[in-house]
């Protein structure tokens, strides 16, 4: 109702468009981040969302490079930070370069500003463990699983880093 009243009312663009997002309807809730955006090209929290729906839309491209504008905007987005992180480990593909390293800085700046998340715990500790720090992840991983206990891909990580550990101790026997 406020949008028909006040067409360009960013807060109920705002609202609209996390509503089509949980309705599933991505493609009209880009083009509600997108018309904030080009009105407003300063509007961090637009880029971020506009980010993040294209990352669920599945255009990672698009949605890191919402990102990277919501950052040069506002470097200290917890939100886009995290969001970022997430986006270069699922670019990640396994014949193909990797960014883990920028993932993991981005993360480490998430975490910094969002302590005591596992979620973020999480996504640190998988971006560790594909760039190979494996003592690092582990690290981070058990820091999640202190915060959310019952946190499963967490502990199929943890899992996962405790068996690559053990098939490296025993291909690589001590000299």
């Amino acid at each position: 109702e406020a949008l028909s009243i006040a067409p360009d009312f960013d807060n109920g663009l705002l609202a609209k468009g996390t509503i089509l997002k949980r309705l599933k309807r991505l493609p009209e809730a880009i083009k509600i981040y997108r018309k904030m955006t080009a009105r407003n090209p300063l509007d961090a929290e637009a880029w971020n969302n506009l980010g993040d729906t294209s990352e669920i839309h599945g255009d990672l491209q698009q949605a890191l490079e919402a990102y990277d504008i919501s950052l040069r905007i506002d470097e200290n987005q917890p939100q886009a930070l995290f969001n970022k992180g997430e986006v270069l480990i699922e670019l990640c593909k396994p014949d193909g370069p990797c960014r883990s390293a920028e993932a993991v800085s981005a993360l480490q700046a998430a975490q910094k500003a969002m302590p005591n998340d596992a979620e973020v715990d999480y996504e640190l500790a998988f971006a560790l463990y594909q760039g190979g720090k494996t003592r690092e992840s582990l690290l981070v991983v058990s820091q999640a699983l202190r915060l959310s206990p019952r946190y499963t891909a967490a502990k199929s990580l943890r899992h996962a880093i405790l068996n690559n550990a053990e098939a490296t101790l025993d291909t690589n026997p001590p000299t």
